[in-house]
Parts: C-alpha cells; sequence; structure tokens
C-alpha cells in the first residue's frame, strides 16, 4: 500500500484523540521504540491505558480500514527506515500488574521479564532462572515462546488472555495452544493482555544462584553495551546453532555500513552508532547467501521485520 493512501489524515487524528485515554503519538520515531535503535517513523504510535482503550482502537482501525499492528519492549523487532504506515499499538504502565497465589502468577502483558523473575525470587517462586537477561516484556515472550536452549516461556506458562480482533476477550488454555520453537500459534491480530504462569517454590537463595548462573553464561557468550535484537536468525535445529554455521563461514566482525556481526556470538547484529535498517538489512542478505553456498542451510529471522521497503 502507498505511502499517501496511509498517511492519516487530520480528522482521523483528531478521533483517535477523542476515543482513546492513553498516549498517542504521531510520526513517531520507531528508533526510540526498539533496542536497535533504528526505525522510520510509525503513523501513530498508541499507549493504550486499559483494555477498553484497546478495544476502542481495533474497532475503529476496523472501521476505519487502518492497518493495526501491536509491540511489546522492541526488543526483537527491526523497523524499516521508512518506518510504517500504520497503527502501532505498544503496551505500557496499564498492563503492568503482578498478582501472586501460591505458586501461581498473573502478570500483565507489558511486565518486563526481569522485573518478574526478580520479584518471584524474592517471594521464593523460581523456575525463570532460565529467562533472566532476556530482554523484553512478559507479552513478547509468551508471543515467541522466549527461551534458551531447551528451556521456553511455555513450559511455565498456564493460560492467556488475548483480546482478538473482533475486541473480545478471550482465555486461552497452554494446553490448547501449540507452542513451537520460538513460535506461538496466535495470529498477528490477536493482543496478548496477561498471563498466568506455575512455578515452583525453593529458597530465595537457590533460586538467585540458579540466576546468577544464567547470567554469567549469558555475559561470556553475548555481546554487552552496544544495541543490537538478540538473535537474528533461528536454529535450523537444536543441533545446528545458527551462531555456529555463521561462524563457521567467517562472518564474525562483517560490517556494513554501521551495522556489524558481533565477535562476541555470530548471531548477533550490532548497531555501532546511527546504523540504518538497510545496513542490517543488507547485512542479513550477506549471510544468509554465505550460510546458503557452503552449507546449503537456509537461516530464517528470529526477529520481526516491519515497514515500507
Amino acid at each position: 500500500m502507498k505511502n499517501e493512501k496511509c498517511k492519516i489524515k487530520n480528522k482521523i487524528r483528531d478521533e483517535i484523540q477523542r476515543i482513546v485515554k492513553g498516549e498517542v503519538k504521531f510520526a513517531e520515531p520507531m528508533s526510540r521504540h526498539t533496542s536497535f535503535n533504528i526505525g522510520g517513523p510509525a503513523d501513530c504510535l498508541i499507549a493504550p491505558q486499559d483494555i477498553e482503550d484497546i478495544r476502542k482502537i481495533i474497532l475503529f482501525s476496523r472501521k476505519r480500514k487502518l492497518p493495526l499492528r501491536v509491540m511489546g519492549q522492541g526488543t526483537n523487532l527491526l523497523v524499516r527506515d521508512k518506518g510504517v504506515r500504520e497503527i502501532v499499538i505498544k503496551l505500557g504502565k496499564g498492563f503492568e500488574g503482578i498478582k501472586f497465589s501460591g505458586d501461581h502468577l498473573l502478570a500483565g502483558a507489558a511486565v518486563r521479564l526481569s522485573t518478574l523473575i526478580k520479584l518471584a525470587a524474592s517471594k521464593g517462586l523460581g523456575g525463570l532462572e532460565f529467562a533472566v537477561g532476556i530482554p523484553g516484556s512478559l507479552g513478547g515472550a509468551v508471543a515467541t515462546n522466549a527461551g534458551t536452549g531447551s528451556l521456553s516461556i511455555s513450559q511455565r506458562l498456564m493460560s492467556i488472555r488475548v483480546m482478538s480482533e473482533e475486541g473480545r476477550v478471550k482465555d486461552l488454555g497452554a494446553k490448547d495452544l501449540n507452542f513451537g520453537y520460538r513460535r506461538c500459534p496466535l495470529g498477528k491480530d490477536s493482543i496478548i493482555l496477561d498471563a498466568r504462569l506455575r512455578l515452583e517454590r525453593a529458597k530465595e537463595e537457590e533460586i538467585l544462584k540458579r540466576m546468577n548462573t544464567f547470567l554469567e553464561k549469558r555475559e561470556k557468550t553475548q555481546p554487552l553495551g552496544a544495541a543490537n535484537a538478540g538473535c537474528i536468525f533461528k536454529n535450523p535445529d537444536p543441533k545446528t546453532p545458527a551462531a555456529r554455521l555463521i561462524e563457521e563461514t567467517g562472518l564474525k566482525g562483517k560490517r556494513i555500513g554501521r551495522a556489524v556481526v558481533s565477535k562476541v556470538h555470530a548471531n548477533f547484529i550490532l548497531n555501532l552508532g546511527r546504523a540504518r535498517a538497510e545496513d542490517v538489512l543488507t547485512l542479513m542478505e550477506a549471510i544468509k547467501e554465505e550460510v546458503k553456498g557452503k552449507t546449503g542451510i537456509d537461516l530464517e529471522p528470529e526477529i520481526e521485520i516491519w515497514g515500507e521497503d
């Protein structure tokens, strides 16, 4: 769809601001909302105040035939340089609540994983230690079935509450969802509102010890400091890490523009400062071609890529 057809007209801007209680921004640079620090403007970025705000946005976008996207903390997201011609919903403070009940917890989709893990540990609840150091929100973690090695968030999930594209709230049990490797079966039109997790009782000092073990490993094997979006490509299978394939083709340190393949972890691309999405995308294509040529394996992106070419 062409730019001029998707730009939000003043009349529609006024309508959005009238129906939404939360914060509304127009022509908002997405570089401010992604861990890559890259991305052109979103036509409209909305931080809904509550569930009713989300429902109104969904129904309004359907009525006006305006495309809609939902994001978490933007930690596995690359937005193209021309930005996105859509309404973007970014869940915020209204979806950061956490409630504990025995060894269960109910947390809003916008809760940061780091916050959730630390608070659970303080209450003697473990089971999420594997996720320490994984950036982003709980909703994003569920949407991508985030994890490390053989452990993933879906193994702790009891149920989620979502809003459908018709604006209806539904409860979905984890057993009814066919989670896969870095994959949740929800369509992009369903918005995760909160999630219920089952944890396990343990002494706080034991949980903290396990957290430190995972964190130390992550700090030794992943780049810290430079802006990035985590692992760029999915592992073709558990025994074939994408990082190993990239490293074996000699691509560590390969640079295009201000984007470079990490020398610490070959499946990370770093923004050296002022990198453009085009730099990252060109580098990704170069990696895919090199790996395909030498191994016959097609690497698939693990990050989401939004926006216009």
